[in-house]
């Protein structure tokens, strides 16, 4: 655990009344009667020692005797003296005794007012601890309800651990409690990102790999030469030979090894290549129901702008074909195939833009269908707004439902992204109080023009 005296550095630039200032409910037995305060507490130093002092009160809730201290005050404060860790409550009672080289918790959290009701419930059970260069678990007392005989431990979430002895691995959940003990020749979590709530282990035993959960039933047989990929609800695995084969997490085949591409394409989606040049591309889902046939040259899920985002949009293209039709993430078509490309932005999640063959754009709905029979060459978000372009270069205020606001009568303009600038402008232009400021433009013979959410135009100086 990270010494944490190294925070004594900050002092050099920060006061100790401006430091990690918690305006908390005290804990339980920082009080003495059932009425409920608040105070700024800090973790404060008096010397070369370290404790928590109220800003309000001045009082030291934590006396300053500790080498170290974390920097969260709780029931349950890890602290460090003459060189050892333990672990005190909330005004200094040692809870744990000083005696170990290293202890960790869980994500702390601090008791709210429903959580009082009895009053002796603590907010942890158990802790990793070091002691002796090998790690374990203890109680809320320093009981000891995992030995020390581990090279590594962490925190899985916030109730299981791992432990790790060369090959060997322990999962343990509250007070000690095992859920898995296994000795494979190799291990590693299916998916890093999402094993936190997941908790899928890829195992090889005897050269063999397959997948199983943390309680150390198997979810895919051990049988492949290793994990291609696991996303989501989806596990993909490789044979030898290279051929790849689909499963969900509770263990369910949804394709059987085959020479085929399968990648994961998000919403629960699968993208499962068979034959590209023969036009046998399909989506399917973590059920296993085809949600596009595997007759397209190409399927994806749109996306925004960064990718990071999913829409609620499949778009599909035949073989020896350029345009793309539209679909729901069901597989519901939407659109023929008409379309050159699309884009959707996460500052509108009910449209999506559509570029047509002769590359004009439209505003589309959830069901694929126009808005509204304005043709632009460009349209974006901006601010709170979207700004259109036509085919004359000029622009035009749009909401972000796709309800036109100005005739396209500008030369530039753009929406306010701070609402901050839009208040300043609207109180130095004396607005009336209905009215709200949505972006800025100038047009020929008006440099600055400020727009409101009716289209009217306001101007400074006036």
């Amino acid at each position: 655990m990270p010494r944490l005296n190294l925070f004594l550095l900050t002092f050099f630039f920060f006061p100790n009344s401006l430091l990690n200032a918690q305006e908390i409910e005290l804990a339980p037995k920082a009080i003495e009667s059932e009425d409920t305060y608040t105070e700024k507490i800090y973790h404060a130093r008096s010397g070369d020692l370290w404790g928590f002092r109220g800003f309000s009160s001045d009082k030291w809730y934590v006396s300053p005797i500790y080498e170290s201290l974390e920097l969260t005050y709780s029931s349950f404060i890890v602290a460090a003296k003459n060189k050892k860790y333990g672990v005190i409550d909330s005004v200094g009672n040692t809870i744990i005794p000083f005696e170990f080289d290293e202890i960790a918790k869980p994500h702390p959290r601090i008791l709210t007012v429903k959580q009082r009701k009895n009053r002796s419930e603590h907010c942890f059970n158990w802790f990793l601890a070091q002691k002796g260069g090998v790690w374990g678990g203890i109680d809320s007392s320093g009981h000891t309800v995992l030995p020390f005989q581990w090279k590594r431990a962490y925190w899985v979430n916030d109730t299981i651990v791992l432990y790790t002895r060369d090959n060997e691995l322990h999962l343990a959940g509250p007070a000690g409690r095992v859920y898995l003990h296994e000795k494979p020749e190799n291990w590693s979590w299916a998916n890093s990102n999402n094993f936190k709530q997941k908790l899928l282990l890829s195992i090889t035993k005897k050269g063999k790999t397959g997948i199983i959960n943390h309680e150390g039933k198997v979810i895919v047989d051990l049988k492949f030469a290793k994990l291609n990929w696991a996303h989501d609800n989806f596990i993909c695995m490789e044979a030898a030979d290279g051929q790849l084969a689909l499963y969900n997490e509770k263990g369910q085949e949804l394709l059987p090894l085959q020479n085929a591409d399968m990648r994961f394409l998000g919403s629960n989606l699968a993208w499962v290549v068979k034959d590209r040049q023969l036009g046998q591309t399909g989506v399917m889902d973590g059920n296993g129901a085809i949600v596009l046939p595997f007759e397209y040259a190409e399927c994806q899920l749109i996306r925004e702008h960064d990718g990071f985002l999913a829409s609620p949009f499949l778009q599909t293209r035949h073989l020896k074909s350029d345009l793309y039709s539209l679909h729901h993430l069901d597989g519901k078509p939407l659109t023929p195939a008409l379309f050159k490309g699309f884009r959707w932005f996460d500052e509108t999640p009910e449209l999506l833009s559509a570029q047509l063959a002769d590359d004009s754009w439209r505003l589309l709905n959830l069901e694929g269908q126009p808005i509204t029979p304005t043709v632009f060459t460009a349209i974006t978000p901006s601010g709170k707004i979207l700004i259109g372009t036509n085919n004359t270069g000029m622009e035009a205020f749009f909401s972000l439902d796709g309800v036109q606001i100005t005739d396209f009568k500008y030369q530039t303009a753009k929406g306010f992204s701070n609402p901050w600038l839009a208040e300043d402008f609207a109180r130095r232009l004396k607005l009336d109080d209905s009215l709200q400021l949505i972006g800025e433009a100038s047009r020929k013979g008006v440099p600055q023009a400020f727009i409101d959410q009716k289209g009217g135009e306001h101007f400074l100086g006036n």
